[in-house]
């Protein structure tokens, strides 16, 4: 790999244009450094300050590629830091309840491992799921993305949980304990979703909710 090859590889997916204007250069200038010409010493700079580039790499091919601990976008991002918590493709219900599709995870989220272990059990206890429905608004919106924590499955009253009942059926509720062995399951919207008891052996707690999000409106 000569010179221009690598600068190449560090346009990576931009255009030569989108790259040339991240230099504040022009194009002619970007196709005569991928064809070899070494750029002067601002434009080198920039190369290293943008794409967190070892410049001892780019010009002789020796040496780390990428400044450390920093990605190549200038952010911070040591994936040793990092956990990927799995998103199910099942959903669950705030409303009337959903049937349970598949068991499989469609994607993977980061989060760092320092939050993690003050809020969760341990990671390996986390999945990610949709909430469909308006059952537990203005707590949980329909679409929301909550975290689910299937260490915390003693039920803590006036808490979030996911929660199957029969076969398929996956529900996301306000859980309150009555002694010895009831649970009252709760929406947030009562006068529309009144609330009801089951015995803890008609029901499973997946696990409590710590965490969501939201995706706001662009338009």
């Amino acid at each position: 790999m000569d010179f221009g090859d690598r600068i190449k590889a560090v346009r990576g997916e931009l255009s030569q244009k989108e790259f040339a204007e991240k230099l504040s250069v022009n194009i002619t200038s970007v196709q005569r450094y991928e064809q070899g010409a070494i750029p002067k010493g601002d434009v080198l700079q920039k190369i290293r300050d943008i794409f967190r580039i070892n410049i001892d790499w780019l010009l002789s091919g020796e040496g780390p590629e990428w400044l450390e601990p920093e990605s190549r976008h200038g952010v911070d991002f040591d994936v040793d830091l990092f956990s990927f918590i799995p998103r199910a493709e099942a959903r669950l219900s705030a409303g009337n309840g959903s049937v349970v599709l598949s068991e499989n995870f469609d994607k993977k989220l980061a989060f760092r491992n320092d939050w993690l272990h003050k809020v969760a059990t341990c990671k390996e206890n986390l999945v990610l799921m949709f909430v469909r429905g308006d059952s537990m608004h203005p707590t949980l919106q329909d679409w929301d993305l909550v975290m689910v924590d299937r260490g915390r499955t003693k039920p803590r009253s006036g808490h979030i949980f996911a929660i199957n009942i029969g076969d398929d059926l996956l529900q996301i509720k306000r859980l309150f304990f009555i002694p010895p062995d009831k649970i009252r399951i709760v929406s947030d919207q009562g006068g529309i979703y009144p609330p009801y008891e089951l015995n803890l052996s008609e029901m499973r707690i997946i696990g409590q909710v710590i965490w969501f999000a939201r995706e706001l409106p662009t338009e």
